[in-house]
Formats: C-alpha cells, sequence, structure tokens
C-alpha cells in the first residue's frame, strides 16, 4: 500500500512537468489502485452510509467521473490533453467498471440498491449531454448505446432467471435486437449530422 503511494506521488510530478497524456494515464491508474487498496484497509466514512462495496463503488465512480471532466475541461487549455483517445480511455475503464459492480449487484442481490443505477442513469445522462449537444463525439455516444443496452439486457435476462419462462427468454432476444437497432440507426443519424 506505501509502496503504491509513494510510487503516485512520485510519478505526479513527472506527469505534470512532462506533458505527456499516457503518463496522466498512468498516475490516474495508479491512483485508482491505491485508493481501492486504502478502502480495502481502512475504509472511509462512505462506509457507514452505503455498505463496503458501495463505498468502494462510489469512491471510483466518484474519482474517475472527476478525472474525465478535469480531462474535458483542461482539454482546450493543454495541447496534450487535446487528443480524443485519452479520454475515451478513461470512460472506457469508466464503463468497465461500473458495469462489473453493477452486474454483480443486479445478479447478486434482489434488493437492488437504486444508488448505483442512479449514478449509472446519472452518468448515461451526462454524456449524452456533454458528447451530443456540447463536444461531439461518436464514440462516446456508441459507449453509452452499448452502457444501456448491455444493463436493460441483463436486468431482463435476471428476470428470466428468477421466473424462467421461454416468452420472457425470446422477449429479451427480441429487446436487445430492438435495440440495437435503434441505436444502430440513431449512431448513423448522428454521424451524418456531424459529417455535416
Amino acid at each position: 500500500m506505501d509502496a503504491i503511494f509513494v510510487l503516485g506521488n512520485t510519478h505526479y510530478p513527472w506527469a505534470v512537468i512532462a506533458r505527456f497524456a499516457p503518463l496522466w494515464l498512468s498516475w490516474l491508474a495508479l491512483f485508482n489502485i491505491a485508493l481501492s487498496l486504502y478502502i480495502d484497509t481502512f475504509s472511509s466514512p462512505l462506509l457507514y452510509l452505503f455498505g463496503y462495496q458501495q463505498e468502494q463503488f462510489i469512491a471510483l465512480f466518484l474519482l474517475n467521473s472527476f478525472a474525465l471532466i478535469t480531462l474535458e475541461l483542461c482539454s482546450n487549455r493543454f495541447q496534450y490533453l487535446s487528443s480524443r483517445w485519452v479520454a475515451r480511455i478513461i470512460a472506457t475503464c469508466k464503463w468497465f467498471h461500473d458495469h462489473h459492480v453493477f452486474f454483480e449487484e443486479i445478479i447478486s442481490s434482489h434488493d437492488n440498491n437504486s444508488l448505483s443505477a442512479l449514478l449509472w442513469l446519472s452518468f448515461i445522462v451526462a454524456i449524452y449531454i456533454v458528447y451530443r449537444h456540447k463536444r461531439k463525439d461518436l464514440f462516446m455516444l456508441a459507449g453509452g448505446c452499448l452502457s444501456s443496452i448491455v444493463i436493460l439486457s441483463t436486468f431482463m435476462i435476471e428476470l428470466v432467471d428468477d421466473n424462467f419462462d421461454e416468452g420472457l427468454l425470446l422477449l429479451t432476444a427480441l429487446v436487445i435486437i430492438g435495440l440495437t437497432s435503434l441505436s444502430t440507426i440513431w449512431l448513423k443519424k448522428v454521424h451524418r449530422e456531424m459529417s455535416l
């Protein structure tokens, strides 16, 4: 734990001095690991409000959301942060983490906590508002569509698992096909608008 903290603290000045985006990404990864290990070892005040799994999820959700927001705000000011691939990597890693926790929550418990669903929904709405209207980025919109399809499909499959019914399984498959088709049509329309 101390080694990662020391490595993260010695890595940060080099990321500032070098002005090299991959150093910032590696520093963010080290900070994620250090925060996870800290919560595993000592916990935080969030534990009393949300419980262990929610505590870690909320802390990493807030950290990575803050990193993505900061990157987007600083990308116009600093040239080395203006490449879109940096924001896309942060968002992809954030989606992976959020989905992993959300899947466990959907599948393992029948009393699903609405806090993680609310956080996920707020992130999807923010992705739509920012990357559809403010800073146009089709990759981020496609990630939001994929995220929505995967989460809704997981909910439906969990319903099928609890009450196994062939009709519900068919309905789930049709919903997946329908959502994918609607997403594709919408993304093509957005791409045409962005190309103009």
